[in-house]
């Protein structure tokens, strides 16, 4: 659909979103939460970092570069989360309050996180068919990295 993805870098989620927007010939931007030189191996497409090359992970800088996530994005999908812990759930609780993105939530009935999200003011994701149109109806913010 031409969209970049700007992500954290962690396993799972962020990784399969990294491969394939880079497989569908997309971009990918990885904010990383500690040090260039301190990551655990090199990822796919541009990887930035606000610490110090050799500063090592941190739960502070972490917040701070979920913040940076989800305002360069026009929409964040949350594929999991967990409730009141983890990264996911607070930097998307924090977007939501300080309005940073659209936050569209995967529907899914067994995760009471994810009905909180929704609950919060997160756009509920249905199907995987509802991606393109949720994401196309957020305000674009790729002016902020001159991306597109």
């Amino acid at each position: 659909m031409g969209f970049g993805v700007v992500s954290g870098g962690a396993e799972g989620c962020d990784a399969a979103a990294a491969q394939g927007a880079v497989g569908a010939g997309g971009s990918v931007v990885t904010v990383l939460p500690c040090g260039l030189s301190c990551r655990r191996e090199a990822g796919l497409g541009l990887e930035l970092s606000v610490c110090a090359p050799d500063e090592p992970f941190s739960t502070a800088a972490a917040m701070e570069r979920n913040a940076l996530i989800y305002a360069a994005s026009g929409a964040t999908v949350v594929a999991q989360a967990r409730l009141r812990t983890g990264g996911t759930w607070h930097g998307a609780t924090d977007a939501l309050r300080r309005r940073l993105t659209r936050l569209l939530v995967r529907v899914d009935a067994t995760s009471v996180a994810h009905r909180a999200l929704i609950g919060l003011g997160g756009v509920p994701l249905s199907t995987p068919c509802d991606l393109g149109d949720a994401v196309t109806a957020a305000a674009p913010q790729s002016a902020l990295f001159a991306l597109g």
